[in-house]
């Protein structure tokens, strides 16, 4: 059925039709009687009248159906607009549903309360929840850190405003943060209120602007001067960072008025596009020129500038900086090139002419360089070994040595030190140097080659020499030791010899005591022999000279020496020897290092020969025709003889050819024959035994009662003699022999007792004629600081000085010391009488 309005048009139509139709029926044959009653009339009128009456409802239908097909149309072209509408509405509602489902940025509507109402493709995509987890979840499901009060505050300014845009950080399904940039939408329809929120995943553009901060931070606070110019503005300074401010001295402000010349009045702007050409084609400036700072000053830079385009707009930046400090490097640098130069040559001579053998080597042991040294090792010149292995070179052989410590470093990267020998016996001292690079491998190896064939011959001999050293100071402490038991011992002979000597005057001639005294002091004269020997092995200094006959100390050493071995001697002693000036202990011990020496040289047994004779020959050491006299001592033994080689050495210190030798003896009989201005030799043939010859020169006195190995008469005297010695026994021996003489004697034990005593006697007058001091005195002033003290009261005492150190170098040189006579211990009554006379004599004699 059609509709209402249809249905109300056809009864319109059909209505008039009726009407019409029905009026025209009653009324027209009315009508027709009052115009004509003529009935062919009034039928020729109604055929017309049917004609007009279908003619009018024609075109009354006519009109009636066109006015209602028009009415139609219209609504047929209205309805058909309508329907084209519709569709293109329905067409652009389809497209706007499917750009929000497909759009890139997620789409949400979300009610007053914060559901999720729904959401499009791309919010899944985004955060990976598909649509039923998205439309149970609210805002801050989405944004945990989304406080409340912030969502108030941000919903009241949406419906204020109906559109706000926030960038906030959503949890994405996988628990990823994801930056967004959303712009919300307040939005009523139907009458409820409801959110349109859009949003764009910015994560990587919140990175960049992170990041595009970050390296802002980094450029303005670099410390490196950074700066942008605009060139359309004149080349403007328009950024200057915090050190490219500090270094023009201006503020930042200032520095954006600014253009290059206001800076860099040198340089030339005429350049400027050829280097803005350069930059664009990628291809950075870079110049040195000078900036003048906001002091005056102009200070040098390095300056780096590369194009830039921002906005549509060019610019030009970089960097710069101050290169005050690297160009007087540059000049320091070019100083010490030159300087280097020169050292180079210097250290090529130096390596050149370095004893030392240098090799630089590659990994496979290649010869990259080598000094002269190194060559002359392997009998080559230096450019014969470059490029060759080193094995090649020294040992002929095509693989490395054995225990290559070249390997070696290469292989642990440390040095390595090795003995080597030549084929010519050559020993060589060789060091290996690791060379590495910057990341610290092991590249090449210097190998340092030293002949150390001397070096290890002369470090044997000084280690021998040590240890003869060594045993030479073990002798010397017991030498020490022996010099303090000889003293002792003297102190104690002295004792007993001066007692013998005092009851043997005190006895009446013919007494039969008197032999047994002689006896005795026959036995202490042995002991003072033995307490030579002691003191012969202490070594003593210089000699303390007295005229003695060397007849009977020959005679005494050589049964000495020889008593207990297998071995026989000849004594051949002319009889009118010569005495000589010569210190007897000294002397003494000379003859015995020799006469051992024979001994040792006949193990089997055999003859010492020792002869001593006069000679007049030419002075020793002086070009003097004048002759001189000597007694020559020689001792010949029968042994195996010295071995050529060796004749010039055995004098030396520590040589020797003994296995338990010191290698002094002979030394100290050499030093003991030249301290007493005599000279010795020695002649041997290998097999025939060895012949010392010694000179000793002759003295010009007799040993007559100087001699105090020689009994003697005992001269009386007057005077005042003090006597200092730490032992009392000896005091009161001295005291009495000095009564017995007729002087007036009294001891002291210490020597500031004795100065104070004399000093009060020349206050008082009496002066003492003579003072004997002991050389060592226990815990007290010696010999030689006491005279010293009586000197400084009295420049013209008489001072003899005594001693059990018969060789100490004070009883030989007595006088530089202040004294006027020396006194050895043990001493007789008869020494000192025989002392005490030469003394007064010769003083009174000076006077």
């Amino acid at each position: 059925m059609g509709s209402w309005k249809d249905r109300r048009t056809t009864l319109r139509i059909v209505t008039a039709y009726a009407l019409f139709g029905g009026l025209w029926i009653l009324f027209s044959d009315t009508v027709m009687v009052f115009i004509t009653r003529d009935p062919d009339l009034l039928l020729n009128i109604s055929v017309y009248k049917g004609l007009a009456f279908v003619l009018i409802t024609s075109l009354l239908l006519y009109h009636l159906i066109n006015h209602h097909l028009r009415h139609l149309t219209d609504v047929n072209d209205h309805l058909h607009s309508s329907m084209e509408h519709l569709q293109s509405t329905q067409q652009r509602l389809q497209l706007a549903d499917f750009s929000i489902r497909n759009i890139s940025d997620a789409v949400y509507w979300i009610d007053m309360d914060g559901r999720i109402m729904d959401c499009n493709q791309a919010a899944n995509t985004m955060l990976g929840y598909n649509r039923e987890e998205f439309l149970a979840m609210s805002v801050t499901d989405l944004d945990p850190e989304y406080a409340n009060e912030d969502i108030a505050a941000d919903l009241e300014r949406l419906k204020r405003t109906g559109c706000i845009k926030l960038v906030r950080s959503h949890l994405a399904k996988d628990g990823r943060v994801v930056s967004v940039e959303i712009n919300s939408n307040y939005l009523i329809c139907n009458g409820q209120e409801y959110i349109c929120a859009i949003a764009r995943d910015v994560t990587q553009r919140v990175k960049a602007e992170r990041e595009a901060t970050f390296f802002g931070t980094l450029i303005e606070f670099s410390r490196d001067p950074f700066y942008v110019l605009d060139p359309a503005d004149g080349y403007r300074m328009v950024y200057a960072n915090r050190a490219a401010c500090e270094h023009y001295g201006v503020a930042l402000e200032q520095l954006q008025t600014m253009r290059i010349p206001d800076w860099d009045p040198s340089f030339d702007m005429a350049c400027v596009d050829v280097l803005l050409q350069q930059m664009r084609e990628g291809k950075p400036a870079r110049l040195e020129t000078v900036h003048r700072v906001a002091s005056g000053r102009l200070v040098p830079v390095e300056l780096t500038s590369s194009s830039l385009v921002h906005d549509d707009r060019e610019y030009t930046c970089g960097y710069f900086f101050d290169i005050t400090e690297r160009r007087a490097m540059e000049e320091a640098l070019r100083e010490s090139e030159s300087r280097y130069r020169g050292l180079s040559l210097e250290f090529q001579a130096l390596l050149d002419g370095i004893p030392d053998g240098l090799t630089l080597l590659t990994p496979d042991l290649k010869v990259l360089w080598a000094n002269p040294a190194a060559a002359r090792a392997t009998d080559h010149n230096p450019s014969d070994l470059i490029g060759r292995q080193c094995y090649e070179v020294r040992k002929t052989s095509d693989i490395p040595c054995a225990g290559c410590i070249v390997l070696d470093t290469l292989r642990t990267g440390e040095q390595r030190e090795t003995l080597i020998a030549s084929p010519a016996g050559r020993k060589f001292e060789v060091r290996s140097v690791p060379v590495r690079d910057e990341g610290g491998k092991v590249v090449k190896v210097i190998e340092i080659g030293r002949d150390v064939t001397e070096q290890l011959a002369a470090e044997a001999e000084r280690a021998e020499m040590e240890r003869k050293l060594l045993h030479a100071h073990k002798l010397e402490s017991l030498g020490i030791l022996a010099g303090g038991i000889a003293h002792d011992f003297n102190n104690i002979l002295t004792g007993i010899l001066g007692n013998l000597s005092i009851l043997r005057i005190q006895l009446p001639e013919g007494h039969k005591g008197l032999e047994r005294i002689e006896r005795c002091e026959k036995a202490v004269t042995q002991a003072t022999g033995l307490t030579c020997q002691l003191l012969t092995f202490s070594k003593g200094g210089d000699p303390v000279k007295k005229p003695t006959d060397l007849h009977q100390l020959i005679v005494n050493s050589v049964s000495f020496a020889l008593t207990g071995s297998n071995i026989a001697s000849e004594v051949i002693i002319t009889d009118d020897l010569w005495t000589v000036d010569a210190d007897e202990g000294q002397l003494e011990q000379v003859i015995n290092n020799l006469l051992i020496n024979a001994v040792q040289a006949m193990p089997l047994g055999g003859v010492v020969r020792v002869s001593a004779a006069n000679r007049l020959q030419e002075r020793l050491e002086s070009e003097s025709p004048e002759e001189e006299r000597y007694v020559a001592l020689a001792i010949s033994d029968q042994g195996e003889g010295i071995a050529p080689e060796n004749l010039e050495k055995i004098f030396d210190p520590y040589f020797t050819t003994k296995k338990s030798g010191t290698g002094l003896g002979l030394t100290s009989v050499y030093s003991i024959v030249r301290k007493h201005g005599g000279d010795i030799s020695v002649a041997s043939e290998p097999g025939k035994g060895a012949t010392f010859e010694m000179l000793i020169p002759a003295s010009r006195q007799s040993t007559g009662a100087d001699n105090s190995r020689v009994h003697g008469g005992v001269t009386a005297g007057k005077g005042r003699i003090l006597i200092m010695d730490d032992e009392e026994y000896i005091r009161d021996m001295v005291c009495e022999m000095l009564s017995m003489m007729g002087y007036d004697a009294e001891g002291f034990g210490r020597g500031e007792e004795l100065v104070q005593t004399y000093r009060k006697k020349i206050l008082e007058g009496d002066v003492p004629s003579a003072v004997i001091l002991d050389l060592t005195i226990r815990g007290g002033m010696g010999g030689v600081e006491t005279a010293k003290a009586i000197l400084e009261v009295d420049p013209a005492a008489r001072l003899i000085v005594a001693s059990g150190y018969s060789n100490n170098p004070v009883m030989a040189n007595y006088r530089q010391e202040g004294f006027s006579a020396a006194l050895a211990k043990p001493y007789r009554l008869e020494d000192i009488s025989s002392v005490l006379e030469k003394m007064l004599r010769e003083d009174d004699g000076a006077r």
